[in-house]
């Protein structure tokens, strides 16, 4: 244990001993109970987040044309499977905790619901209790976002996406990225037929995000010893930056006005967390600790889509699938 949270700890401990000389062991081990919890309540949301960072960026394998700049706006969608809104956890998982009424609970991740379960512990021989965390309770997660890209030479296009921090429903978003794709095709023979008989577009490509998420739920607390005094933990939203990278290769191919377009890749993320409420002692301790989760993901995901050419415009639908269900509509503007 690190010695900031050694003095954190003994900071709450001295504080407590009017209630018992026990309250600092109690803490210590109240501390790690709620962050076992807490590593399984927040691992399908970097997971998610990685899915939705990372999703849109080509909706073709064709480069554009040296200095071309391709303009788009996206609306991106998330979609919640129940295997990832809620896990289950026992007594035996726990040092201090108790399953009120039962030896086994199933309780909301991030991404779950409501839930009406309930731990209770003591602190220095004082009875307490709190809620399990709750989780956003939505079906899907939506993010919208601008992107732009350029072709550079030895056809390859250098693409970036912004958004600003913006709210939708009980989510907060906000996302960087870059991105770099190079045509392979362009290595071996092909026709040069640009009518109804395009040929096959092959290109890869390796893309950096950094995305910013608040997602927000019930508030969840514990109260003091002293019913008059401030909760002695008030949370209400888990805020997620996430560094990913994508790999992955594209093929597309083009008849009359429609382009199908599929790629597979590799997502490479890290990701911390910081709970949001009401500042105190325990929450600063408790992000401490989740700041030594080890949230390193590998994921694999798949796209397919279809493109509508309308002159210099076009709309692209792309369907994403791995562990979560991601839908990206975008609307392109090439100049």
């Amino acid at each position: 244990m690190s010695i900031k949270i050694l003095l954190t700890l003994s900071f709450i401990g001295s504080f407590m001993t009017l209630h018992s000389q026990n309250a600092l062991q109690d803490t210590e081990l109240i501390l790690n109970d709620m962050l076992l919890i807490s590593e399984r309540y927040v691992a399908p949301g970097a997971d998610g987040a990685a899915y939705q960072a990372t999703s849109g960026w080509a909706s073709t394998a064709k480069s554009l044309d040296l200095f071309e700049v391709d303009a788009s706006i996206h609306i991106n969608s998330l979609f919640i499977p129940k295997s990832r809104g809620a896990f289950t956890i026992t007594n035996n998982d726990f040092n201090a905790l108790r399953i009120r009424g039962g030896e086994t609970a199933t309780i909301p991740t991030v991404l779950g619901g409501d839930t009406n379960v309930f731990f209770d512990f003591d602190i220095g021989g004082e009875p307490n209790e709190f809620q399990a965390f709750e989780g956003v309770n939505e079906n899907q997660l939506f993010h919208p976002f601008f992107q732009a890209s350029i072709g550079l030479w030895k056809q390859t296009d250098l693409s970036i996406r912004y958004s600003p921090e913006i709210k939708i429903s009980d989510a907060e978003y906000g996302i960087f990225g870059v991105a770099l794709k190079h045509s392979i095709s362009q290595y071996f023979k092909r026709t040069d037929d640009k009518s109804t008989n395009n040929p096959l577009e092959v290109a890869v490509q390796v893309a950096y995000s950094r995305f910013n998420s608040g997602l927000l739920f019930d508030a969840f607390q514990i109260d003091g010893p002293d019913a008059e005094d401030p909760p002695l933990l008030f949370v209400n939203q888990l805020d997620v930056t996430l560094d990913s990278w994508l790999f992955q290769g594209i093929a597309s191919k083009q008849y009359k006005n429609f382009e199908f377009f599929g790629s597979a890749g590799i997502i490479v993320s890290d990701a911390q967390f910081v709970m949001s409420g009401e500042q105190g002692l325990v929450l600063v301790l408790l992000n401490t600790l989740l700041e030594d989760l080890d949230a390193s993901r590998t994921l694999v995901k798949g796209d397919i889509g279809v493109n509508y050419h309308i002159g210099d415009f076009y709309v692209s639908n792309a369907f994403t699938f791995g562990t979560f269900a991601n839908y990206n509509l975008s609307v392109h503007y090439k100049i």
